[in-house]
């Protein structure tokens, strides 16, 4: 399942923004303090259009699908990043997302580094981290958020 707005390509050239939003289900994963989610694969996976070397991410923010519970005490909480290889940060800077409850929005991490430069070949992850005493993501019982990312085409050149 996908989600997609807006329109990319008005057929004069011009800057235009769309919005491509990915389903992550946060459950099972494997024992670890992080867990990394490759959003372009997802999104073809899910259905979406691709993100294209010759757009750029204007703006990122998370959306809560369903809240996050754990089992056992040892991991209380979840912060999430969007970013790329080397920059894990680069969209949208770290976020608490362990009390967002379903239907929430947060962009509480703030805008990354890279957001609004022109993006090379590289690929857009969600990366998530266990806080708490023992952290481990396997301890996530439920929890699915949707990224979304705003892209603009940038404007060809003649």
């Amino acid at each position: 399942m996908s989600r997609f707005s807006g329109k990319l390509d008005n057929g004069d050239g011009d800057h235009v923004r769309a919005t491509r939003s990915v389903r992550c289900v946060l459950t099972g994963q494997a024992s670890g303090t992080t867990a990394t989610f490759d959003l372009e694969a997802l999104l073809a996976a899910q259905g979406g259009p691709a993100l294209l070397a010759n757009h750029k991410i204007v703006g990122a923010h998370l959306e809560c699908e369903t809240a996050l519970t754990f089992t056992g005490g040892d991991t209380t909480g979840v912060t999430a990043v969007v970013g790329i290889s080397g920059t894990l940060n680069g969209f949208l800077t770290t976020a608490a997302i362990t009390s967002l409850a379903a239907g929430d929005v947060s962009d509480l991490g703030g805008a990354g580094s890279l957001v609004g430069r022109a993006r090379a070949s590289t690929t857009a992850l969600l990366t998530i981290t266990a806080t708490g005493g023992a952290p481990d993501v396997e301890d996530i019982a439920t929890g699915v958020v949707w990224v979304h990312l705003e892209v603009k085409k940038l404007k060809e050149r003649v």
